[in-house]
């Protein structure tokens, strides 16, 4: 249902050239979609997704996704050699033992494949070829870039305009995630940014820009969408969370949404958006370590002679379409039942079984699951989960655990951060709870939030309701395009905290400096001693664009920088200084090319006279 005209969503402001054809791509962790709007006689039509992928293997109106998945013969050298398909694999792919498939590399951008050990990753500029994850990205896209132009071009000539003089921008999500402790989301963004150039995205007459994160572009889908939630929300001026559960990641995004001027409306974020790696593929993993249980136990059972390989077989019982199907349909009722639901054994698993042998199990060449079975799975993702990670055991939070620390964040952050209170004064408390993504969906998974909810003795007054945004899997391409067509998000805040190194003359009696000492900040400069201090210049949550649309000045700072002084840091967008005797002035404001240009609410930087070694520290 479109409401814009109706509840007064403020157009942006006029622009000199208005681009004729805006695309919004959302890269997720095992789906990416793609949404667009084309310019007629001065207005955008209606946001539409992309049905059909002729250049990555999809066949006409197959689906509104192409699965993010390359395949590559065994034994290559993915730096160099091409991948055997893109995008959706032909069955003969699916049937070749000697292709290897390449998903869920989002996780590991911009760094190296399977690497969570790694060191931090080089300072910032870096060259795209560095890293596997880069290539992966960049040859994804090169394609994905390809089919976008296949189908919107014949658009584009039906009235009148062609592709390659058509003024065309890109608008890219990027997932709370990628705010990681040794990088900043803007320095993730910038290497996506990067690729996406590289694989033709930017030329001439196209443009690529880093929109929203994930959580930002679902809500302003939502609310620029949904008429009944409008309605009964902005004039009590309740809070929303916005929860995206997808293939890899959930991220989180906690708004308030009030009536301004007149008919218009502000959405204000309270805090940045957070996000944690938990998604549907923990499901996938779960069904593949069950599906392997089983089939060894069938493969004892049956006494079968020929080798098999369960990782194999239980991946393609994964990537069947009957269990995407069954996923879907799980719900409390079926969990808490003794049915079943059957998934096909891959064909040589089948041929492998003697005729006629009755095998606990299955049933015509099917294994049987218990709906409680794939219930249990769906559970590590809702509760705490123990791993280990490098030898030490560690407690991850599931989906009640992030929605809870959501809301207390907003109940106990206080009037002077940002929180609110109702009118008789009681912190005020979650009203909506907004489901997006693959994961979230499932009705499962939201029939389990809800009790999980109404349990809890802390709430507030009503439980938080838990909706599934219509469009789940399309709301955050779609979002990105609502986003950038209407003022929805009004203000803007900073996704981490940004602040310059400043030396002090060291004093050994100071408590404060001793500490320093102990922890090795303080240096040895010019024959004297400096301790090293930070000096905030904007901290993670604080606002960088207010409502007028034009960013926020963050402050101005002095620094102290005794003579032959190197600062050092890390966490580096664009750096450069100018050296007035011994104090530098640094003025920092949120990089935007325009008052109304996109969200670039993370990505800080500083303007000087000429490059140095200065650089920002960025702290967690």
């Amino acid at each position: 249902m479109e409401i814009m005209e109706r509840f007064h969503w403020p157009r942006r402001l006029h622009e000199d050239r208005a681009p004729d054809v805006i695309v919004g791509i959302d890269v997720g962790m095992c789906f990416t979609k793609v949404a667009y709007t084309i310019r007629q006689d001065d207005s955008f039509g209606v946001i539409k997704a992309i049905q059909n992928w002729p250049k990555m293997g999809g066949e006409e109106d197959e689906a509104n996704y192409v699965p993010t998945l390359l395949g590559y013969e065994k034994g290559h050298d993915i730096m160099q050699d091409a991948p055997q398909f893109v995008g959706f694999p032909r069955k003969e792919d699916k049937k070749n033992p000697d292709l290897k498939f390449y998903e869920w590399f989002k996780k590991d951008f911009p760094a190296n494949l399977s690497s969570k050990d790694r060191d931090p990753p080089p300072f910032w500029p870096r060259i795209s070829d560095d890293t596997e994850t880069h290539v992966l990205y960049r040859t994804f896209l090169a394609e994905l870039y390809a089919s976008i132009e296949s189908v919107l071009s014949p658009m584009l000539q039906r009235i009148g305009m062609d592709w390659n003089h058509a003024q065309i921008e890109f608008i890219f999500s990027v997932p709370a995630t990628w705010n990681r402790p040794n990088e900043t989301l803007g320095m993730v963004a910038d290497s996506l940014m990067m690729v996406a150039k590289e694989a033709r995205f930017e030329g001439e007459k196209r443009v690529v820009k880093i929109g929203m994160t994930e959580p930002e572009a679902a809500a302003a889908f939502a609310l620029a969408t949904h008429e009944d939630l409008v309605q009964g929300n902005v004039q009590s001026g309740k809070t929303i969370l916005i929860v995206d559960a997808g293939g890899g990641t959930t991220d989180l995004c906690l708004l308030k949404m009030e009536q301004s001027q007149g008919k218009q409306f502000e959405m204000d974020p309270l805090s940045a958006p957070m996000g944690e790696d938990l998604g549907a593929t923990h499901i996938d993993r779960g069904f593949e370590d069950l599906a392997v249980k089983k089939l060894t136990c069938l493969h004892d059972e049956a006494k079968i002679q020929k080798v098999w390989n369960f990782k194999e077989m239980a991946r393609k019982m994964r990537d069947s379409p009957e269990f995407e199907n069954f996923k879907g349909l799980l719900n409390l009722d079926k969990a808490r039942s003794d049915q079943f639901f059957t998934v096909p054994l891959p064909q040589s698993c089948a041929n492998d079984m003697p005729q006629h042998t009755q095998v606990y199990g299955v049933v015509n060449a099917s294994m049987k699951f218990k709906w409680s079975e794939l219930a249990t799975i769906f559970d590590t993702v809702i509760q705490d989960r123990q791993v280990v990670r490098k030898g030490r055991p560690e407690t991850l939070p599931g989906l009640n655990k992030l929605i809870q620390r959501a809301r207390d964040e907003l109940r106990y952050r206080g009037n002077n951060h940002g929180g609110s209170r109702s009118p008789n004064n009681d912190p005020d408390d979650v009203s909506v709870i907004l489901m997006s993504g693959g994961l979230g969906r499932s009705e499962y998974i939201t029939q389990r939030i809800t009790e999980y909810l109404s349990y809890q003795e802390d709430t507030l007054g009503p439980v938080p309701e838990v909706r599934i945004i219509g469009e789940p899997q399309l709301c955050v391409c779609k979002g990105l395009l609502k986003n950038r067509l209407y003022t929805i998000f009004r203000t803007q805040r900073c996704n981490g905290n940004y602040g310059i190194l400043e030396y002090k003359p060291y004093k050994k009696f100071y408590p404060t400096h001793f500490i320093a000492n102990q922890a090795n900040h303080v240096k040895k400069i010019g024959g004297s001693r400096y301790k090293e201090e930070v000096k905030w210049l904007i901290q993670k949550s604080r606002k960088t664009q207010e409502a007028s649309g034009f960013p926020v000045m963050a402050r101005h700072v002095h620094i102290q920088i005794p003579e032959g002084a190197k600062l050092g840091g890390h966490q580096v967008s664009r750096v450069s200084g100018h050296l007035l005797g011994n104090t530098t002035e640094i003025t920092v404001t949120s990089k935007r090319e325009s008052p109304d240009d996109g969200h670039f609410a993370d990505q800080v930087w500083a303007n000087f006279e000429f490059m140095t070694q200065w650089t920002f520290a960025v702290v967690y």
